[in-house]
C-alpha cells in the first residue's frame, strides 16, 4: 500500500514527466514521421500494387439528406502501367464516365456519355511526359495508398518541409493498438491558402492515418473535411474498406455533406493489354502492336490435352504389356 506522503510526491512525478513528453513529443515526432512515413509509404505502396480495387461512393446533402452524387470506381495496376475509372450513376447525374489509363507507350483520357462509346479526350505519348490530369484524384493516389491530405498534398513529401509545424501530439489506445494523434498547420510556399487539422496515425501499420480533420482556410472563409478510415486484414496486409468524410465550410453551411466509400480490393494480376485504346474498342496508334494475354481456357484446355494424351498412352503400354503376357 502507497502512504499519503509518498502518493503525493509520485504524482506531481507522473506530471512532471507527462508535462516534459508533451513539450518534446512534436519535435521528436516531426523527427520520427520524416524518418519512417516516406519509407513506410513506399513499402506499403509496393505491397498495395498486387492488389486491384473497386470502389463505391454515395454523397449527401446533411441539410436535406439528399443523394447529391453516386458514381463506382475502377483502380488496376500492373507495375507502372494502370487505369482509373469513375462512373457516376445516371440517374443521379448527367456527367460523362471518365478513364484515366497509362502503358509502356502512351497515357490517355476517355470519356462516355451513358448509352455511348467511349470518346478520346486526352492523348500524350509517354516520351512527352505523364501530365497532370492523368494523376489527378485517382490512378496515382490509390496506387500510393491512404497518404494525402487533399488531392494536391501528399503527405510523406510535405511533412519534411519546414513549412509543416507538428503543434501538439497525444498517444491513444484503441482496441489494444498505440495510436499517434498530431496536430499541424502547413503553409505552402508561394500560396495564400493556410492548413491545419490534425491526424491520427497507426504507427504500427506503415503510418496508416486512421482519422483526419483537414482544413483549408482563405480570407473568404474555410472548408473542412473530417474523415475516418477503416481498415481490414488480408494475409497481415492493412487494407481499406470503409472511408466516411464530412465536409463543411464556413461560407456555405448549407452545404455541409458526408459521403461514405465503400472498397473492395482482390489479389490478383493484371495485363497491359487491358491499359489500351483497344481495349476500350478504339484503334491503336500507327504502328502500335500489343502482345495480348493468353485467355485462361487455353491453358485449360491445353493441360486437358496433355491429361489425354498421358492416359492413353498408359492404357496402349497396360494393354501391350496385358497382351504379351
Amino acid at each position: 500500500m502507497i502512504s499519503g506522503r509518498v502518493r503525493m510526491p509520485l504524482a506531481m512525478a507522473i506530471l512532471v514527466t507527462s508535462t516534459i513528453r508533451a513539450a518534446e513529443s512534436p519535435e521528436d515526432i516531426k523527427r520520427r514521421l520524416c524518418s519512417e512515413l516516406p519509407a513506410a509509404s513506399q513499402r506499403y505502396a509496393a505491397r498495395l500494387r498486387l492488389y486491384q480495387c473497386e470502389s463505391e461512393c454515395i454523397g449527401r446533402n446533411l441539410g436535406n439528406g439528399a443523394v447529391v452524387f453516386k458514381h463506382r470506381t475502377s483502380s488496376r495496376q500492373m507495375g507502372e502501367s494502370g487505369l482509373f475509372v469513375i462512373e457516376p450513376d445516371a440517374t443521379i447525374s448527367q456527367d460523362p464516365s471518365e478513364a484515366r489509363v497509362i502503358n509502356s507507350r502512351y497515357v490517355f483520357v476517355l470519356r462516355k456519355k451513358p448509352n455511348s462509346d467511349w470518346v478520346l479526350h486526352d492523348f500524350h505519348e509517354v516520351t512527352q511526359g505523364h501530365p497532370s490530369s492523368i494523376y489527378y484524384a485517382g490512378l496515382n493516389q490509390m496506387a500510393r495508398g491512404p497518404y494525402s491530405l487533399d488531392p494536391t498534398t501528399w503527405l510523406p513529401e510535405s511533412v519534411q518541409q519546414p513549412e509543416f509545424v507538428i503543434s501538439g501530439t497525444t498517444d491513444e489506445d484503441r482496441e489494444g493498438r498505440k495510436l499517434v494523434r498530431i496536430k499541424y498547420e502547413y503553409t505552402k510556399p508561394n500560396q495564400t491558402p493556410t492548413y491545419s487539422g490534425h491526424m491520427l496515425f497507426d504507427p504500427d501499420r506503415y503510418w496508416l492515418m486512421m482519422e483526419l480533420e483537414h482544413t483549408t482556410s482563405t480570407a473568404k472563409g474555410s472548408l473542412t473535411n473530417r474523415s475516418i478510415y477503416e481498415y481490414v486484414e488480408n494475409d497481415g496486409f492493412p487494407l481499406m474498406s470503409r472511408a466516411v468524410t464530412v465536409q463543411s465550410s464556413t461560407r456555405f453551411p448549407q452545404l455541409s455533406s458526408e459521403s461514405t466509400t465503400s472498397v473492395r480490393y482482390v489479389r490478383e494480376d493484371a495485363h497491359e493489354s487491358e491499359f489500351t485504346l483497344s481495349a476500350f474498342g478504339l484503334p491503336e496508334p500507327i504502328g502500335v502492336r500489343w502482345k495480348h494475354r493468353t485467355p485462361r481456357f487455353v491453358y485449360l484446355l491445353a493441360g486437358a490435352g496433355v491429361f489425354l494424351a498421358l492416359s492413353v498412352a498408359l492404357y496402349w503400354l497396360g494393354h501391350r504389356n496385358k497382351s504379351k503376357s
